[in-house]
């Protein structure tokens, strides 16, 4: 099972659509002003990929320094959101 780490939180990602924002029910909970209430999600599909789809947020995502709308991740990447970086761990 996948999980995302964030500032020594780590949550578990479910096979599916995992939402992440600062909509407390969003799977992934961040208290983060500069990150949408449902800021992106994170798609696990039971063959192991994962992709993170930025859902129209004003901010966006960064990865390796560039922002882009989705993305495939694999264990070890982060991604920034807001002012709040995530990895990828396996």
């Amino acid at each position: 099972m996948p999980f995302l780490l964030s500032n020594n939180a780590r949550y578990a990602l479910k096979i599916g659509m995992n939402l992440v924002g600062r909509d407390q029910a969003c799977d992934v909970f961040v208290p983060d002003p500069h990150i949408s209430r449902k800021h992106l999600s994170i798609d696990v599909v039971g063959d192991g990929t994962i992709t993170v789809i930025d859902l129209g947020s004003t901010n966006g995502m960064v990865i390796n320094g560039e922002r882009v709308p989705s993305a495939i991740l694999h264990p070890g990447e982060s991604f920034t959101v807001g002012q709040t970086t995530f990895t990828l761990e396996d």
